[in-house]
Parts: structure tokens; C-alpha cells; sequence
């Protein structure tokens, strides 16, 4: 299942196949060589790379092997694989070129069709808002997506393994435990989540959340790290500022000069002001565990 050619050392065209005539047809009857065969084939994208190496494998004696779109006798462009090989004398002089092409049509479409999938999948990494990661076994990087790249100002060779990265990207107070939970999970396998923070390409840090999962083979070996990091800065900063709020507005109530006694629906007591507390004598707590329910012990202490 092969079409088959052969070529005096001149190029001229000694040979073909049976198999060549009923795929490509007959060549007319100005085609007589290699190189007007190849130019009335060949797909115009693919002549010059595939004649250029032809020429040089005549030229240098040097077998060669060329991929390329051939015309066949429906005018249809069709993928093959030609390999060609001098036959030599006992003296090393080439007496014979044998060139054996077979059909990768089907091939180069999967090929093709598996680059396709590959930009498709790099284009949906490159595109989320997160920031993406990999990493070797032993904790060495080995990919960072894009995204990464720009919002960290990296050029996708600052780093050769996680403690460099930590050293130069997280933030100081959070690095030790950054650092320890890692090459703790490294060694145990475990996946791990954390909020540190991480400095970008303007020299600011801003919280993010990372979550480390591993990728393991039908063994369970890990084969892969990989990192999800979300840009979580204004939710931490909104939590600061409402932890602030609470705390000022505790403070308030905590220094009114009124007592303020606040209930659940069923009356019992949530909470009472210092006021109140100090006019009392007691905190609500120590009126817990004692068989009754603080709105009794409430009556039965103050009433």
C-alpha cells in the first residue's frame, strides 16, 4: 500500500508504481524529472520547504524524508510521507533513486485537530481571571499561565522552585507558614488552601487564595502540582473594614451611659450593655449551666 518512484541519478524519472498510477495518474508527457514532477504536484504552500530538501538529498547522496501535500488525479490535495534512498554501486556511485510515499492524510487531520484542541484549551486558561500554576514533584515550576505573567510582571523564568517564588512574591510576615504548609504537603500529598498575600507587578500585595491540588497516575504517584490563585484583596479589605465598623460600634454601645438589654424572640437574654452588667453585679455567662435558662436565672438574680 505504497506508491513507488524511481529516479536515474540525473532525476530523470526511471519508475512508477502501479499503485503511484492509479493515485496520481500518469505524469504528462513534459514531466520527465524530480523537479518538474514535484513543482506540477506538490501544494504551492509546501513546494519550496519540500523541494529544498530534496535538492539537497540529490545533491549530497543523503537519503531525506519530506511531508507534504501531493495533488492526486481527483484534484484533490491528500497529506503523504515520501522517503527516498540511493541505490549505490561497489564503488559508492549512485546508480538508482527509490522513493516510497504512503498516505498520512488521516494522521495530519488528528495532528491538526489536536493543535486545535491545544489552542482552544490555552486560550480558555489564558482567558479565566485566575491565576494558574504548575509545578513538579519535588516543587520545581513548570508552567505559569499568562494572566500570572502580566498581573505579577514575571517573564516566566524568574523561578526554578517554590522557595525562590515565596522568597520574592509573598509577603514577609506571611511567607514561614506559606513555606512550611507547602513542602508539608509536598512530602505528605496532601492539597492545601491559604490566604497569604502576594506582591504584583506595580510592588503592592494584594490577598489572594491559593488551592494546591496534585494530579496523580493510575499508581497514585503524583505526576503534577497544580495552583489556583484568586485575587481576593477587596473582599479581605471589605471584611477588615466591617470588623472595624463592628468594633466602633461596640465600643459605642459598650460606653453609653444608659443600660441596654437586648432579648431573642422567647425573652432570653443576648446580651446586656457594661452598664447594665456592672449595675447587676454579673455577666450573662454565669448564668449558664446551672438547670435553668437565663431568663429565669435573670428573675430569679435581679427581680
Amino acid at each position: 500500500p505504497v506508491n513507488i518512484l524511481s529516479f536515474a541519478p540525473s532525476g530523470k524519472i526511471t519508475y512508477t508504481s502501479k499503485r503511484y498510477l492509479e493515485k496520481v495518474g500518469s505524469p504528462p508527457t513534459h514531466i520527465e524529472d524530480f523537479d518538474a514532477l514535484a513543482r506540477d504536484l506538490a501544494h504551492p504552500e509546501d513546494f519550496p520547504t519540500m523541494f529544498r530538501r530534496a535538492s539537497n538529498g540529490f545533491a549530497t547522496g543523503q537519503p531525506f524524508v519530506n511531508r507534504f501535500r501531493r495533488r492526486e488525479k481527483d484534484g484533490v490535495y491528500r497529506w503523504i510521507e515520501a522517503r527516498a534512498q540511493p541505490l549505490r554501486d561497489a564503488d559508492g556511485g549512485i546508480v538508482q533513486w527509490y522513493m516510497a510515499s504512503i498516505d498520512i492524510e488521516e494522521e495530519m487531520r488528528a495532528q491538526e485537530a489536536l493543535r486545535e484542541r491545544e489552542r482552544e484549551l490555552q486560550q480558555l486558561v489564558d482567558a479565566l481571571p485566575v491565576h494558574i500554576w504548575s509545578w513538579t514533584p519535588d516543587g520545581k515550576l513548570a508552567y505559569v499561565n499568562k494572566r500570572s505573567l502580566g498581573d505579577l510582571g514575571l517573564s516566566g523564568a524568574n523561578f526554578e522552585d517554590f522557595t525562590k517564588v515565596a522568597q520574592e512574591l509573598i509577603h514577609p510576615e506571611d511567607a514561614p507558614e506559606v513555606l512550611s504548609t507547602s513542602a508539608n504537603c509536598l512530602k505528605t500529598g496532601d492539597s492545601f488552601i491559604m490566604r497569604y498575600r502576594r506582591r504584583w507587578k506595580d510592588g503592592n500585595y494584594r490577598w489572594i487564595e491559593g488551592r494546591c491540588e496534585p494530579l496523580r497516575d493510575r499508581d497514585g504517584t503524583i505526576v503534577h502540582w497544580y495552583q489556583v490563585s484568586i485575587d481576593i484583596d477587596d473582599e479581605m479589605r471589605a471584611q477588615v473594614a466591617l470588623r472595624e465598623s463592628e468594633r466602633a460600634l461596640w465600643q459605642l454601645v459598650e460606653t453609653l451611659p444608659v443600660m441596654i438589654d437586648c432579648a431573642a424572640p422567647n425573652g432570653e437574654p443576648i446580651y446586656r450593655s457594661r452598664q447594665l452588667r456592672e449595675f447587676l453585679g454579673y455577666e450573662l455567662e454565669s448564668l449558664d449551666g446551672k438547670g435553668k435558662s437565663r431568663l429565669a436565672r435573670t428573675l430569679d438574680e435581679g427581680v
